[in-house]
């Protein structure tokens, strides 16, 4: 279990699950790996979330606090190390990335501060926006940003597909966290409340028309077949994420489908 903890709470397994996005998305469509580009978005993924953490102290889970009182050291060694790899990839980056970059940060400063109030707001905290802002990052970053970049071809329809796949993704974790939102903030869980399972199937029913698209482009059955079972996967993590060790469930677990998407890809390619 402490090892769990120290992958959730230094962001080893967001940092992984946004590189297996990347990962699949290179594999499918037959892209060359960008080494340094994946690099330079495990360490962004780590100190981007560090930067959210220590910018809104007072927000941290009764979990985290725990363990960072426990384990600081060993968490700044974490962020000191995602630093130094965003560093090593800077210098072999195009310019041309740092220019279509800017929107994200733009994204991820707003996301808990905005500098035209008297006092720190999120906009996590406007109604319903939450998780698609957090869609957008994330098919921006996975797909659409590497594309324009090193590629000179931007495959709208898996754009589309991973903006779907996230907000999936998102479900469960905003059912996690009913409890902890302010009252005033409207979540999709809050606003259906037990109708929220039957939005969790509408929002795959999208990923996978969206994914069907792509297989139509790619012809990659596995990869198709791969996602309609993590999918249901994530609408089941959806029926599990109100009990009481939900913090590492969701956490981990819901966040891991990703990695192992992309492990049983290159498993299932190289025996068939």
């Amino acid at each position: 279990m402490i090892w769990i903890k120290h992958l959730v709470h230094n962001y080893i397994v967001v940092a992984l699950s946004l590189v297996s996005i990347h990962l699949l998305f290179v594999l499918e469509y037959g892209r060359p790996i960008q080494l340094r580009y994946v690099t330079f978005l495990f360490g962004s993924a780590v100190a981007g979330y560090f930067f959210l953490q220590f910018l809104h102290p007072g927000n941290l889970r009764a979990e985290c606090k725990q363990y960072y009182e426990k384990n600081k050291w060993f968490s700044m060694l974490v962020f000191l190390f995602s630093i130094v790899l965003i560093v090593w990839s800077i210098s072999y980056l195009p310019v041309l990335l740092w220019f279509y970059l800017w929107p994200f940060v733009f994204i991820l400063i707003f996301y808990n501060l905005n500098p035209t109030r008297g006092k720190f707001f999120s906009w996590r905290k406007i109604s319903l926006i939450k998780i698609f802002l957090v869609a957008l990052v994330w098919s921006g970053l996975t797909v659409w940003l590497p594309s324009i970049v090193f590629y000179k071809q931007i495959p709208l329809e898996k754009v589309a597909e991973i903006f779907v796949w996230i907000l999936l993704l998102m479900i469960p974790f905003d059912i996690r966290d009913i409890i902890l939102d302010d009252s005033g903030i409207k979540t999709f869980p809050i606003l259906l409340g037990k109708q929220t399972i039957r939005f969790a199937f509408l929002v795959y029913l999208l990923m996978m028309i969206s994914a069907t698209l792509v297989w139509v482009k790619t012809n990659d059955t596995t990869a198709y077949l791969l996602k309609a079972a993590a999918g249901l996967s994530v609408i089941y993590s959806a029926t599990k994420s109100n009990r009481s060790d939900s913090f590492y469930f969701t956490a981990f677990w819901v966040e891991m489908i990703p990695v192992i998407l992309l492990m049983a890809y290159l498993i299932l390619k190289r025996i068939f």
